[in-house]
């Protein structure tokens, strides 16, 4: 007897081959490279969106503080996902990982502040990622890549969004703002989402840049071109 999340995964694991033939008809037919990507990142980001809505499911059905379930279609109110590098910018290949950074908006997020929202959340979030990514050795939707959410070494895979926006600003190093620059709502809410990236405008698109700010830049530059020439 399948469980919700392996029910979930099951599903997932199906459709994707269905469109994993598409892809590769559409491809041999010609398909641009541009085009092949949307298409790609488009179908990415509607399972992981379906991926998260049900492990928001399965948590709540364990945890008798988070409220009632939402409408048909609704995303889970104040938690999102973002991707970064290829899923960020729409050109996802057949066989890319996904990059991926949640936050949560405190003001939204149905679940009480003595419950602990940065818990629930990472718990939904860890499920999302079994059901996406499951064990290394059998089957996976999309292998994912948590690595660059802010870090890592030390916090959990969910964040508050003013947390967010505090290290973003004060702690973060600069190579981050060029990986937040693609940085794009992929599941979720996405007007929390949105929000959030709003906030961080001023941080990925500084008016001024000071000496150091300039030599790292510069030092990216040269790093980027040693690693790819």
């Amino acid at each position: 007897h399948d469980s919700g999340g392996d029910t979930t995964r099951n599903r997932l694991l199906a459709d994707k081959k269905a469109k994993q033939l598409d892809y590769m008809v559409r491809d041999r037919e010609n398909g641009s490279v541009e085009a092949m990507g949307h298409y790609w990142t488009e179908y990415a980001d509607q399972s992981l969106n379906h991926a998260l809505r049900a492990s928001w499911g399965e948590t709540k059905q364990a945890s008798r503080f988070i409220p009632a379930d939402m409408a048909e279609g609704e995303p889970v109110p104040g938690l999102f996902v973002l991707g970064l590098g290829k899923l960020g910018g729409f050109d996802l290949n057949f066989s890319s990982d996904v990059d991926l950074v949640a936050f949560y908006d405190a003001d939204s997020v149905p679940v009480p502040a003595f419950v602990g929202r940065t818990d629930i959340t990472a718990r939904v979030l860890r499920t999302f990622t079994q059901t996406i990514d499951g064990h290394k050795a059998g089957a996976f939707v999309w292998r994912t890549d948590w690595r660059l959410r802010p870090d890592p070494s030390v916090t959990d895979l969910s964040m508050s969004t003013e947390a967010g926006e505090d290290y973003h600003f004060y702690r973060a190093a600069p190579w981050r703002r060029l990986a937040m620059i693609k940085a794009r709502v992929v599941a979720g809410d996405k007007e929390a989402g949105q929000n959030f990236l709003r906030s961080l405008h001023p941080y990925l698109w500084r008016r001024h840049l000071d000496f150091s700010m300039i030599q790292e830049i510069a030092y990216l530059k040269s790093r980027i071109r040693r690693q790819t020439t």
